[in-house]
This record gives C-alpha cells, structure tokens and sequence, in this order.
C-alpha cells in the first residue's frame, strides 16, 4: 500500500498579504467581470489584478484589435473599460466573492 503524496503549500507573502499560491491574475480579459475573477481565483491564482479603468467609460479601438505577424501577435485593444462608477460597482461585487477564498484583488487605474 502506498501512501499518499502530500501537497506542499504554495503559500506566501507579498507585500503584507498572504497569498495561498504565488499566482497572480495580470490586468486583461480575465479581470472584466466578477464571475470570471472569482474563477481564476478556485483555480490557483493567488492574488487578481481586475482590467484597468479609467475614469470615464471607453469604448476603445474598433475591430480589428489584434494582428498575427507569423512571429507573435499584436494587440491593441484600446483601453476599453466600463468607467470609475462601474469599476468600482465590480470592484465591490469581486472583493465579497474573492475574500472567502483568502484572494486579495488589485484594482489598475
């Protein structure tokens, strides 16, 4: 019979916060909705960095946003965001689903 393995801890420390995994979600498509963080954070991220807002709404670049060039993609998508009023209405809804789960969120301005 052998004995089952262990999983270390990924625990750790960063700035004061302790994080259960030395994961952190960047600033992108991930951080745009609170259901799509708190995702991110049951499946290892240990720190969310939600997109980056302005104090306005944007709307950004019109299609296309992104080009393959063969040798890697470029985007520009143009700094869309929803606005400070909205971001901070995510901001609330993210943080009361990310605290049972040990998850601190960074909010990008």
């Amino acid at each position: 019979m052998t004995k089952p393995i262990k999983q270390p801890s990924l625990a750790c420390n960063f700035l004061d916060f302790q994080l259960p995994t030395p994961f952190v979600l960047a600033s992108g498509i991930l951080g745009t909705s609170a259901a799509l963080m708190a995702r991110a954070a049951r499946n290892g991220a240990g720190m969310i960095t939600a997109k980056s807002c302005g104090p306005t709404p944007r709307a950004g670049h019109p299609n296309p946003v992104a080009l393959d060039f063969g040798g890697g993609l470029l985007n520009a998508i143009g700094l869309t965001n929803p606005g400070a009023a909205e971001e901070a209405r995510l901001l609330a809804e993210t943080k009361a689903r990310l605290q049972p789960l040990g998850v601190p969120l960074i909010a990008s301005i």
